[in-house]
């Protein structure tokens, strides 16, 4: 084990249980595109039984390694306690399934210079692992459209884009942050870190480069899944109190307001039965295999969405007590601010627009053309502050054709000749209309599915036709004389 390294950058590992999976991760970092003897590596064996501690003993790579024991403190604090020990002036956190590849470090490192204060978040998707498992595919279907919004042009960060399994910050902001919340122990912990570094206005950036696979394949399951959800209930309830200003944001305030009459009734029987409706549950959930052999797909993913909302709201229910409690909770909140602090000509141009939003940074903006409205972006609880390059994005999206109508109403885009303008307009509302975003499928299982029915009844009717047309004998029969 190396112990001259002078340390600038540290790794904070929190791990569990885990040994053959953190023996992997140690071996990727010592496989870095980065000088071994620049970073060290703080594991944090967090009640550990295994051979955690017997591996760790042993390995001698050739960076620095540092072993901290904690008695089942969970990871958050796990966390602070590696960071508290860390020596490095970049502290880099790395969940232990997560294999980072060789630029993981240097790409970290890259993204934090010239930056006094800002986060690094980098990409962990699913490692590529053939499953037939719907719960699987599901679950590598949110973690790959999480990371794919993430890097596109023109993200809004919010306080949801934090996860603490590839994240990296300097060691003097975590210190001034106050590092991570230790009453969220098993759930929400980065979440909750995200929303006062939003506060504080610190500056969220996507490092592509600095990519690690997750093996969730082998750290998550179905029933760790409903754990998750009855952590992530009570966990939210707690940042609401703490937060109040992003409850609007949380599960447990969308179940509440958005519910209809028959589920609220159901939410409420379910405050008063406690934690008897756990049993009946847990059988319930037996059906999920059967179901997906069958290849019911649609009452699988019906059934696994009513047993983690259930098992979401019994973390409710344990963390206020009362249905009336979780009433209260929900009181007293609006929507979305939609009172712009500032108003946006876009007749001077995108990039004036752009330059302006970058200079002043409302939290919420109204752009129009000329008199004529283009549209608002909204005060989003917990979100970053209106960046130039938002409205590009909005515009490359979903607000271009309105864009196009008005200029074209106003006379801005008609080109030479006898074009009338109404036609132009209604023209391109259609074309704004036609070239939506589509609706997103739940997996790539369905999407092939349904492009395979669409196939199917499309043969079908050419055959169809096909059979209804008359013969070629037929044909001369009728056929006009010369």
């Amino acid at each position: 084990m190396a112990s001259d390294a002078t340390a600038g950058i540290s790794i904070i590992i929190p791990s569990h249980n885990r040994c053959a999976l953190l023996q992997r991760v140690l071996d990727a970092l010592g496989r870095q595109d980065f000088a071994q003897q620049s970073f060290e590596v703080v594991v944090v064996a967090d009640g550990c039984v295994d051979d955690t501690l017997e591996m760790l003993a042993s390995y001698r790579p050739d960076f620095l390694l540092r072993v901290l024991e904690a008695d089942g403190v969970g990871p958050a604090e796990g966390r602070n306690i590696g960071a508290a020990a860390a020596q490095g002036q970049l502290l880099i956190f790395l969940d232990d399934d997560v294999l980072p590849e060789p630029e993981f470090v240097a790409a970290h490192v890259e993204a934090h210079q010239g930056e006094s204060e800002n986060v690094v978040i980098g990409p962990y998707p699913p490692y590529p692992y053939a499953s037939k498992s719907l719960f699987r595919l599901r679950v590598r279907h949110w973690w790959t459209k999480h990371f794919e919004e993430i890097a596109r042009p023109g993200h809004r960060f919010s306080y949801r884009d934090l996860l603490t399994g590839n994240l990296s910050i300097s060691a003097e902001l975590w210190r001034s942050i106050g590092g991570l919340d230790a009453q969220f122990r098993y759930a929400r912990e980065d979440y909750e870190l995200g929303v006062r570094l939003m506060r504080r206005g610190v500056r969220f950036a996507f490092a592509p480069g600095a990519l690690g696979y997750h093996h969730e394949h082998l750290t998550m399951s179905l029933e760790g899944s409903f754990r998750r959800a009855f952590e992530e209930g009570r966990s939210d309830i707690r940042m609401g109190r703490k937060h109040p200003h992003i409850k609007i944001r949380l599960k447990a305030w969308q179940f509440r307001m958005r519910s209809r009459r028959l589920q609220r009734l159901a939410d409420r029987g379910l405050f008063m039965a406690k934690h008897r409706g756990d049993g009946p549950a847990t059988l319930i959930a037996r059906l999920l295999g059967p179901l997906e052999r069958r290849g019911l797909r649609s009452a699988y993913l019906m059934l696994y969405s009513a047993l983690n909302r259930y098992w979401y709201l019994r973390g409710v229910a344990e963390e206020l007590g009362s249905f009336a409690a979780w009433r209260e909770f929900t009181k007293g909140l609006a929507a979305p601010g939609v009172k712009s602090e500032i108003t946006i000509d876009l007749r001077e141009g995108v990039d004036a627009a752009a330059e302006v939003l970058d200079t002043l940074r409302p939290r919420c903006a109204r752009f129009r053309y000329g008199h004529r409205p283009i549209g608002i972006m909204l005060d989003e609880p917990g979100s970053e502050r209106c960046r130039g390059d938002h409205i590009r994005r909005l515009l490359a999206e979903g607000w271009g054709s309105r864009l196009l109508a008005a200029m074209a109403a106003d006379g801005a885009i008609l080109p030479s000749g006898q074009v009338r303008q109404a036609r132009l307009v209604k023209a391109i509302e259609a074309a704004g209309a036609y070239y939506g975003p589509p609706r997103p499928a739940d997996m790539w299982m369905e999407q092939y599915a349904q492009w395979r029915r669409l196939d199917r009844r499309m043969m079908r009717a050419a055959d169809r036709a096909s059979a209804r047309e008359p013969r070629q004998g037929a044909l001369a029969d009728h056929a006009y004389p010369d």
